[in-house]
């Protein structure tokens, strides 16, 4: 070892600060002078001759820093990030005239700072993934299940509804740069659905509820059953066969796909009248909805049954208290002796929200805050929870009819069921929420382009949605009866119908003309759609709104989670894994249940 080493050795461990451990290993570093290494000549002279300038800068600079000081203490030379060739040159010749105890030292010191940075980076990571969790409401073990579908809900929609939120219910100028007022699904979006069937790209929502029901693939039109027309165990009996309250609430029919798909077994989804006979023998505690049409038997009037079946009477008979209108749900206690209810608020799918009379027929958000009073109640003094599925099941509806206005307030209708669950689960942390949709419906854009020889004008707007008074399924019935009445129907769309219940300021003879042609297609066939389309195209190019069909469409669908376990519900999933990993949390066994139904 050189007298310099020596010496850088003597300073680095003469001051006060230094330990007799210190001393000892710099004592011992004297011993073992062979394994202090110098850069050799050869590795020098083989750097281009400006590094090696650079090399010999450095050395000569780190030589000198080494040794400066006061009261015996060593001064570390300040890096200069604009000559990094020099530093590193220069670090490498100091290190190398070290002895061993001082790399020692050195190295320990390194490995305490690098450990140091691993725990603080460990404790804000772990910090981060607390505070998300808590964001969430993942504090505790699952206990609680509520599974949203928005039926026909997609990307499109969830940004017409927001803007609508915002610029119409809100009032906020088209102007205001800040962030849009988020709904409460914004809330709490985790990732993505993919909804194809094992039949079709594009599923139904007989397929894509039986995905999550079952978390298997089914045909288009297979309401718990899958793909090889088996009857598959459901989320629903899970919950059931695990001794925890469960409940259905939705604005179309109970028997409709969606709901059926998680209360029965049945290859065709229009056999409605079997569906009704399977749900009342489920067990289910409690249906809110549509549908009565197929719970009376053919004999009564209104009735959609080709049998005798009565399962209003059935269901007497099992002891469900039976709720008919609005007077009945508004008498039902939110307790448990109200259960089991079978509550069917209209003879087939429950009114829009457009058209909804609040005296008649319970809005969503009313149906799932009592259905959750009441299976909480029932729950009180159970080590098992509740499970709720929830459907906006006329978003859908609206899409197939291209009707955005209505289509927008059943989204604000859905949201507003969504706060309730949301302010629910974040009272109660012990509960899972979960909100998809079965599929997207309409294939809606924002911001259409109906000339493709003109330039693009990138604009839509929600003013026009506002306007609309109904649905344009009650008024195609309006212009229909109107018509059988032997009225003047010209006269009524010009004078009532465009000005005041679509709320169109203008328009052109072909736009009646093409009212008027839909209007006998209506009545050659027998669909209204006919009638419908020409209405709702005329409020859909007022805001720039388009569809490319009439059914649903390929997209993915947006995810939602929170509260207890949510966390384990993220990314870009195939509909099947969302039912999957519901079941994982809850530790349901659908296999048990699969082979109990077979």
């Amino acid at each position: 070892m050189t007298g310099n080493s020596r010496e850088y050795s003597k300073l680095a461990s003469s001051g006060d600060d230094h330990d007799a451990e210190s001393s000892a290993v710099s004592a011992s570093s004297e011993r073992h002078e062979s394994l202090t290494l110098l850069p050799s000549k050869s590795s020098s002279s083989a750097l281009p001759q400006s590094q090696s300038a650079s090399a010999a800068g450095g050395a000569s600079n780190g030589s000198s820093s080494s040794q400066s000081g006061t009261s015996g203490h060593t001064r570390v030379a300040v890096p200069s990030y604009q000559h990094s060739g020099a530093l590193s040159s220069s670090a490498a010749h100091h290190t190398s005239r070290m002895t061993c105890g001082q790399r020692l030292r050195l190295a320990t010191r390194n490995k305490l700072f690098l450990l140091s940075m691993v725990l603080l980076v460990s404790t804000i990571t772990l910090a981060a993934l607390l505070a998300n969790t808590m964001s969430r409401g993942e504090s505790t073990a699952p206990r609680n299940l509520v599974v949203m579908i928005s039926d026909g809900y997609g990307p499109a929609q969830a940004t017409m509804g927001r803007l609508y939120y915002n610029l119409v219910v809100k009032g906020r100028n088209l102007t205001d740069t800040n962030p849009s007022l988020p709904l409460p699904l914004d809330t709490f979006a985790v990732g993505a659905s993919r909804t194809r069937s094992s039949s079709s790209l594009v599923t139904d929502s007989a397929a894509g509820a039986t995905a999550y029901a079952c978390r298997k693939k089914a045909v288009n039109g297979y309401v718990g059953v899958d793909s090889l027309d088996k009857p598959c165990g459901t989320l629903m009996e899970a919950a059931i066969a695990r001794g925890m309250r469960t409940g259905v609430v939705v604005t179309s029919r109970i028997t409709h796909a969606t709901p059926a798909s998680f209360t029965s077994h049945v290859l065709d989804r229009d056999n409605e009248a079997l569906i009704a006979v399977q749900q009342l023998g489920t067990g289910v505690d409690l249906y809110m909805g549509g549908g009565r049409c197929y719970f009376t038997p053919q004999s009564a009037s209104g009735s959609c049954r080709t049998d005798d079946f009565d399962g209003l009477q059935n269901a007497t008979a099992r002891g469900y208290h039976v709720l008919l209108d609005r007077a009945g749900f508004d008498a039902v206690r939110p307790v448990a002796s109200s259960l089991p209810i079978l509550g069917l608020f209209a003879k087939s799918h429950m009114n829009y929200e457009i058209d909804r009379n609040p005296s008649q027929q319970p809005s969503l958000a009313e149906m799932v805050t009592k259905a959750i009073a009441i299976l909480e109640d029932a729950t009180k003094d159970s080590d098992q929870g509740f499970m709720l599925l929830v459907e906006g099941s006329r978003i859908d509806m609206a899409g197939h009819d291209n009707d955005p206005a209505t289509e927008v307030r059943d989204i604000l209708a859905y949201q507003d069921a969504v706060q309730v669950v949301k302010q629910y689960a974040q009272k109660n942390p012990n509960t899972l929420v979960v909100s998809t949709s079965d599929h997207e419906t309409g294939g809606m854009t924002l911001g259409v382009q109906t000339d493709y020889l003109e330039y693009p004008e990138y604009e839509w707007t929600p003013y026009p949605l506002q306007r609309q008074l109904n649905s344009t399924e009650v008024l195609a019935k309006a212009i229909r009866k109107l018509y059988d009445d032997g009225g003047n129907v010209t006269d009524y769309l010009v004078s009532t119908v465009l000005p005041v219940y679509l709320g169109i300021p203008s328009w052109t003879e072909s736009d009646i003309q093409a009212i008027l042609d839909g209007l006998q297609l209506y009545i050659g066939n027998g669909s209204d759609f006919y009638l419908k389309k020409p209405l709702n195209i005329l409020v859909s190019n007022a805001a720039g709104i388009g569809w490319t069909t009439p059914g649903h469409s390929g997209v993915d669908v947006n995810l939602y989670a929170m509260g207890s376990s949510s966390s384990k519900i993220v990314g870009n999933l195939e509909n099947t894994q969302v039912g999957q990993l519901i079941e994982e949390i809850f530790s349901f066994d659908l296999d048990a249940i699969t082979k109990k139904v077979a």
